[in-house]
């Protein structure tokens, strides 16, 4: 919180007399720079050298309000970032960027400081463990990823903490064993994914462990259907 603090307190035009807006011979963009929205708000404010953003940048919205500021390095092509929630002032998501894409870890908050989601890319491919949260922080789902589709372990958690459901995606699909638990840990039910459908026998517990009832899938079709409501599986566009 130290380094939001500073950066706060920062501005390039209150430090440097120079006027802002200055190219070289060559056109490239060299010191402050400026650029204002349509309503003559500040868009953005920062310092360039030889066209490429160097330091510390502040970007406000059409009102004027902060809501994000970068530390640029590496010659422009690495940034990072903390979005601020404009009107509280708070950090609502940090991360790195790589080229103007996402890269390594972002975290996200709630108005209250809660992490709420983290997410994992690579040079802006979805990459590695993603985590979501209840409000108040506790784990509500876990998935991996690689090259931008869900590949590896999936799981699924109740407000207490406790699993309430288990598999594996492969490709972005749901493949092999998936398994539903009931509030108390036991498992409710389990059975087998293929190609994203539930498919073979599946296993329905009563909560003493033993068998309740068999249903059987073909292409994701129960041929001897019962009432079950599986817990509804995270979409990647949500």
């Amino acid at each position: 919180m130290q380094f939001v603090c500073f950066l706060l307190g920062f501005s390039p035009f209150l430090m440097h007399a120079q006027a802002p807006n200055k190219t070289d011979e060559k056109g490239r963009k060299q010191g402050l720079w400026a650029k204002y929205h349509e309503n003559g708000n500040l868009r953005y404010e920062g310092v360039f050298k030889d066209d490429k953003p160097e330091g510390v940048f502040k970007y406000y919205n059409e009102e004027g309000k902060l809501k994000m500021i970068a530390f640029y390095f590496d010659q422009g092509k690495r940034s990072r970032a903390k979005a601020l929630h404009p009107d509280l002032q708070k950090i609502i998501s940090s991360g790195n960027y790589f080229e103007q894409k996402k890269d390594s870890i972002w975290n996200y908050y709630t108005d209250q400081d809660v992490l709420i989601a983290v997410e994992s890319y690579e040079r802006g491919v979805r990459s590695g463990k993603w985590m979501w949260n209840y409000p108040d922080g506790v784990i509500s789902e876990y998935v991996e990823y690689k090259s931008d589709k869900k590949n590896g372990e999936f799981k699924q958690y109740y407000p207490d903490g406790k699993i309430k459901s288990a598999g594996k995606f492969i490709e972005g699909k749901l493949e092999g064993k998936f398994q539903f638990y009931d509030k108390a840990g036991n498992i409710s039910a389990e059975g087998m994914y293929k190609n994203d459908l539930r498919e073979g026998i599946w296993y329905h517990y009563k909560n003493d462990g033993n068998i309740d009832r068999t249903e059987t899938f073909i292409n994701g079709i129960s041929q001897n259907p019962i009432e079950f409501n599986p817990v509804k599986i995270k979409d990647d566009d949500e």
